[in-house]
């Protein structure tokens, strides 16, 4: 163990006397006002009196920094530690690698992030903090009262100044195989995409996804079940993080070539009979209404199948502009056909086929 060069060389460490407590395995450095780091083997790299520079490594290395908000486990931490004027420590720039898992925000706060990785930076800057992530991450917390995951790599998030609370997160970007999933009552809304940017906003989180991205609202109570799938080169939502229910998708657009896939079971009211609904659609130009529960699309070719008492209909339909309108319980009210000469067939079966 290289303690002894740490006792040489860390100016900081023998003038503040934060080498703390030993044990036989781990060391301990702490000021004695909320920042620890438990340790097995140090090299110093360089050292101040107001800062210190080394390679923590342990199995494992953790410890937090409460006036900080961090909590931190890894097996190496490379970086840097200051003093503040009031002798406090503070983690200001550090690379922590080897099953790390990092919660900003102490888990007495409301609410908190938690990323788990092998790889991280996390500097603080003062009036913001910044993660960046190269490998496979996942990010998981709350913005407002939503709970959200974020998986992929190549991550870069920016949150405020680090402090006793949770930091607000303020933007998240995902460079390669992103996905988002917020949980909320009775489902869940989520994004899969090449690249997607998140960026909270008072109540309302803006994301936008590029590449391959895939859309999915899937809502559920003991009437009726909703699967809606909207597959388009990019794709942007605006997110209400103030609701925890699945109408927190408040809005989504599509602007270029749009696959649509639309899956309703539920029961009718006052009858015992299930009724299933199976609706498939390409066109262009999507924007999905959660105020007003509709769903628009231009150029539209669709397909749809609809079963109920004992009975199946199943239709095709081309219009310049196709708009759909639900109900309280996801099922569709009316489906309206606009512009241009327009197709439709229509078949009805006596029998009921398989389920969709």
């Amino acid at each position: 163990m290289k303690i002894a060069k740490l006792l040489v060389l860390g100016g900081l460490a023998v003038a503040s006397g934060i080498l703390g407590a030993q044990t036989q395995e781990r060391q301990r450095i702490t000021d004695d006002a909320g920042f620890v780091l438990f340790f097995q083997d140090v090299y110093v790299e360089q050292s101040n009196p107001d800062e210190i520079q080394a390679d923590f490594r342990g199995n494992p290395l953790e410890g937090e920094s409460r006036k900080q908000g961090i909590t931190f486990r890894m097996q190496r931490m490379q970086g840097s530690i200051r003093r503040t004027a009031n002798e406090e420590l503070r983690l200001k720039d550090a690379n922590l690698s080897g099953n790390v898992r990092v919660t900003l925000g102490r888990t007495t706060a409301t609410p908190a992030h938690t990323l788990t990785t092998e790889l991280v930076r996390v500097r603080d800057e003062g009036e913001r903090t910044v993660v960046t992530a190269p490998q496979a991450f996942t990010l998981r917390g709350e913005t407002g009262t939503q709970p959200y995951q974020v998986t992929g790599q190549g991550l870069t998030a920016l949150f405020g100044a680090l402090g006793a609370e949770a930091p607000p997160l303020r933007q998240v970007t995902v460079e390669r195989n992103a996905r988002l999933t917020m949980t909320g009552n009775g489902g869940s809304n989520g994004m899969t995409a090449g690249r997607l940017v998140m960026t909270p906003a008072d109540k309302i989180m803006g994301v936008e996804a590029t590449g391959g991205v895939v859309l999915t609202r899937r809502a559920e109570n003991s009437q009726s079940r909703q699967n809606l799938t909207v597959t388009s080169p990019r794709i942007t939502a605006r997110i209400d993080t103030s609701l925890r229910d699945v109408d927190q998708l408040r809005e989504a657009r599509a602007p270029g070539e749009v696959t649509l896939r639309l899956e309703f079971m539920g029961n009718e009211l006052g009858k015992s009979e299930r009724t299933s609904l199976l609706i498939t659609a390409t066109g262009r130009n999507l924007v999905l209404n959660g105020a007003t529960r509709t769903l628009t699309m231009s150029q539209v070719q669709t397909e749809g199948l609809r079963r109920a008492e004992g009975k199946s209909v199943f239709g095709t339909l081309k219009a310049d502009t196709l708009t759909i309108t639900f109900d309280e319980q996801g099922e569709v009210k009316s489906l309206r056909m606009a512009g241009g000469p327009g197709t439709a067939t229509v078949n009805e079966s006596p029998q009921e086929p398989a389920s969709p």
